[in-house]
């Protein structure tokens, strides 16, 4: 392999008692709420754009001057390619509208809830 490494891949697949699926080599964990996610399938992101997350992302480790309150508002961010799905890291509320007019025109959808789907001018909802 020219990365240098070998890769196991494991094409498993499971079914137990009604409950069927697919064996792959990531973790799977539930989606916090509320989020964004930024869906890399029908348009693809420029990589620029990607690179300058980071800079809006809440660091948890260095939050000096964020008060718990603040810390708990922050909103949960997601990139997904396909069936993988990357969480990039938390965004403050303030942050919402430099992020949403950053992805403008890419598909981007943001969930409050369980099944309650943010759409259009709504998802301004979360920014302060």
């Amino acid at each position: 392999m020219a990365e240098g490494y070998e890769v196991y891949v494991d094409n498993r697949d499971f079914e137990v008692d009604g409950i069927t699926g697919k064996v792959n080599r990531y973790c799977t964990s539930n989606r916090k709420f509320p989020f964004f996610e930024i869906h890399n399938d029908n348009t693809p992101v420029p990589i620029y754009l990607l690179k300058t997350v980071p800079s809006l992302l809440v660091n948890l480790g260095n939050s000096a001057g964020l008060s718990n309150e603040q810390l708990n508002k922050s909103i949960n961010l997601y990139f997904s390619e396909g069936d993988t799905v990357l969480e990039l890291g938390r965004v403050l509320p303030r942050q919402v509208k430099a992020l949403l007019a950053m992805f403008e025109g890419y598909e981007v959808t943001c969930y409050l809830d369980e099944g309650k789907e943010l759409k259009g001018e709504y998802m301004y909802v979360l920014s302060d």
